[in-house]
């Protein structure tokens, strides 16, 4: 498969986590690096966002979005896991990005680094 899922197409009300366990193919089209990825949704709820610039109301129906991520180069970049015999077994995931993705909006509403505080938004696409 090319490419790796990036979260359901229609949205449940219900938390749900994606685990990605791939490698990154080099130009000449030989194995690259190992790469571990992980998101975790959360069911869509108002949020508020104060930087929003657009038309309408700073608060829109969202979705929440945690992440992770792992690569065989530069180790962990995003968040922490447990490893075994060198790779993510995908246990004790601690994320290291948030973001919030709301209906009408656009891709990246708002977005926190959880590890050293960077937040952000976005205004609308639209």
């Amino acid at each position: 498969i090319y490419g790796k899922p990036v979260g359901l197409f229609d949205i449940p009300y219900q938390t749900y986590t994606i685990r990605v366990w791939g490698y990154i193919k080099k130009t000449d089209g030989s194995r690259g690096r190992d790469f571990y990825w992980e998101q975790k949704w959360f069911p869509p709820a108002n949020t508020t966002n104060t930087q929003w610039s657009g038309s309408g109301s700073n608060v829109r129906l969202a979705v929440k979005k945690r992440q992770c991520w792992w690569d065989s180069v530069n180790g962990w970049n995003s968040g922490s896991g447990n490893l075994v015999n060198g790779k993510p077994s995908g246990s004790g995931i601690s994320y290291g990005r948030q973001s919030t993705l709301a209906k009408n909006v656009g891709y990246q509403w708002t977005f926190w680094n959880m590890e050293n505080g960077t937040t952000g938004g976005l205004s609308s696409y639209d």
